[in-house]
């Protein structure tokens, strides 16, 4: 279980991928993204937050979209699966869409 949330004092949103070069990639975007909107307390502040995410997955990249993003946080629930139980996907081996 994944869950993301940012704010910022700008609006903005933030990439969310698997793989550095995913969420770096400029032809090919391997990564989606949490749009901030305004939120309702009158302040310059914009707020996203993706829904609780059923991911099993060993890293997560995030970066701003356009520009830098205030606060991120990342809620992610643990489980007992080895770590070289998962296998490495790579776009240099063959994958598609991985980044």
């Amino acid at each position: 279980m994944v869950a993301i949330s940012a704010r910022d004092g700008n609006q903005g949103a933030v990439r969310v991928g698997f793989s550095e070069h995913g969420v770096e990639a400029t032809v090919t975007a391997n990564y989606f993204l949490l749009e901030l909107a305004a939120d309702d307390t009158g302040d310059d502040r914009y707020n996203g937050q993706t829904p609780r995410l059923e991911l099993r997955c060993k890293s997560i990249w995030v970066r701003g979209d356009t520009t830098t993003i205030g606060r991120i946080s990342i809620i992610a629930g643990l489980t007992g699966i080895m770590q070289g139980s998962f296998p490495i996907l790579t776009g240099s081996e063959g994958f598609k869409g991985i980044g």
